[in-house]
């Protein structure tokens, strides 16, 4: 019982350092925005990111490069799952709040539903997911507020956060069917190394990265710390909780993300925690919540409607009760 104790113990504390390293993210991007372009934060990201996800697998003789088929599927995912997404939030956050970003990019479950449910029809959603789903997305009304005629920014910037999110939920179903193939590890740094290699071919075509070259120390120290510690190292730190805890376990740094990120981003950039980001982090999280636990709720609400039938059984004149099953 100790060392289950001592084993719970420390996920939970590596939960909350994966959640304060991605939810640091959205401060050093919001930081980074005022410096370079989001497609060269995304390269640079990208790039330092690969390097802390190979160095570990390099040293402990684990490293497994991709087979030639597996390089344009984990292309696409690389697009999905990092390029497109991490340009989209930079591009965000030249608009919004960084802790306002990190609670919108937490409906990524939400998507994950609609996309097995509405579009691919893999899977049914039942009253939990259905619930989970429209407290989760009224949230994210409430983020957005009443609209004005000086908000149209802002709108633009959330709605980049939100297709983000979006496609983070289309590259899980993507990099599902390859992780039969390939070890998680050794995927993530296929996929960050491919993303990298996305990034570079976007900036020669559009004519950027002079930016990263003409980096001070403080960019550069930041821009370090997002690819080598929030994304690189955070990778590898989440695929050890997911052995340790499972999946659904390491989902749990959904929660602890945007609370982190409204932490970083009032201390060190002054930003204003306002009430309706609250009341729509407090929505979106009880949202992934049902969402995530579906199953769970729905298997308990039908044995607590068993256990009330057969609480209200009618007795005939014969004797035992009577009950619907």
């Amino acid at each position: 019982m100790a060392t289950n104790s001592t084993n719970s113990m420390s996920v939970t504390a590596q939960l909350v350092v994966l959640g304060a390293m991605w939810g640091g993210a959205f401060t050093l991007i919001k930081f980074l925005v005022h410096h370079i372009s989001p497609l060269e934060m995304a390269a640079a990201r990208l790039a330092l990111g690969a390097l802390a996800v190979f160095a570990p697998l390099i040293v402990r003789g684990r490293l497994r490069l991709p087979g030639a088929g597996l390089i344009l599927p984990i292309a696409v995912v690389a697009a999905l799952d990092t390029l497109i997404p991490y340009t989209l939030v930079g591009f965000a956050e030249s608009r919004i709040d960084s802790g306002t970003a990190a609670v919108l990019i937490s409906t990524m479950p939400l998507f994950t539903v609609v996309v097995a449910t509405v579009v691919l029809r893999q899977e049914t959603a039942g009253p939990a997911r259905i619930a989970g789903m429209a407290v989760g997305f009224f949230g994210v009304l409430v983020l957005f507020g009443r609209p004005s005629a000086d908000s149209s920014a802002g709108i633009i910037g959330q709605l980049a956060v939100i297709a983000a999110a979006a496609c983070y939920a289309a590259a899980a179903f993507r990099a599902r069917n390859l992780l039969q193939r390939i070890d998680p590890a050794n995927f993530t740094a296929a996929k960050l190394a491919l993303g990298a290699a996305l990034a570079a071919v976007a900036m020669a075509t559009l004519g950027e990265g002079e930016g990263l070259a003409s980096l001070s120390p403080g960019p550069a120290t930041a821009l370090l710390a997002l690819g080598a510690v929030c994304t690189g190292m955070a990778f590898v730190l989440y695929f050890r909780i997911v052995a340790a805890a499972g999946s659904v376990g390491a989902s749990m740094v959904t929660y602890i993300i945007p609370v982190f990120a409204l932490l970083f981003g009032a201390v060190t950039l002054g930003e204003d925690i306002r009430p309706e980001t609250l009341a729509g982090m407090a929505l979106i999280v009880a949202g992934v919540a049902f969402v995530i636990y579906s199953g769970r709720l729905e298997s308990m609400a039908r044995r607590a409607l068993r256990g009330r039938d057969a609480g209200a059984g009618v007795r005939p004149q014969g004797g035992r009760p009577v009950t619907s099953l």
